[in-house]
């Protein structure tokens, strides 16, 4: 261990290092109890920076959550709408009528680039993968998205199966029914950041 006296105009400061040591030790114009220089220095403590909270987020619902928390799944006409600028776009418009379709929680029938969509939602998983077993027994995926196949139909469904939200269309119509914009589950998920 070195020890460093130093004096300069009347100042007495000392240093402390050893092998390994990581912080300097100053005494200036401190003072032991008998007068002189105190040379038992305490080592100075810079406080620890606190790491910033995560941003903020906004849900399709408008709760607000940190970057580290989900948002809710969407669900019923207010998730369609969000989960489907497409379906948005042609509800406001007044392209839109109530479906009459009973296997569903609830839908639409709308008119999209001269072709009648059906956009709907259901209640659970299990009546939605009962529908597109007996209706669509065939699918693929597409990204984020199930193409499925049957014989007079085509629809479309999240893979993700917490997403309970069809759209179909007649066969005939199916460049109309490719075009049609779904979000992005994991986007949903994530929220839209608070600026």
């Amino acid at each position: 261990m070195g020890l460093v006296l130093a004096l300069a105009g009347g100042l007495a400061a000392v240093l402390l290092s050893s092998p390994g040591a990581t912080e300097a030790e100053d005494v200036r114009g401190k003072t032991s109890a008998s007068g002189g220089p105190d040379l038992v220095a305490t080592p100075s403590r810079t406080p620890s920076a606190t790491p910033a909270p995560p941003p903020l987020r906004t849900c399709w619902d408008g709760s607000t959550i940190r970057s580290t928390a989900r948002c809710p799944v969407p669900r019923g006409h207010e998730g369609l709408e969000v989960v489907s600028p497409t379906f948005a776009e042609a509800h406001r418009a007044g392209h839109c009528r109530p479906s009459p379709d009973d296997h569903t929680a609830g839908g639409y029938l709308c008119l999209v680039d001269g072709a009648e969509l059906h956009f709907a939602w259901f209640s659970d998983i299990e009546k939605l993968d009962a529908h597109f077993a007996g209706i669509y027994p065939t699918c693929r995926h597409r990204g984020t998205v199930a193409i499925c196949h049957g014989p007079e139909r085509e629809a479309l469904r999240y893979v993700d199966q917490r997403f309970l939200f069809e759209v179909t269309s007649l066969r005939s119509q199916r460049d109309v029914l490719l075009g049609v914009r779904l979000r992005p589950a994991d986007e949903l998920l994530e929220g839209d950041e608070v600026s």
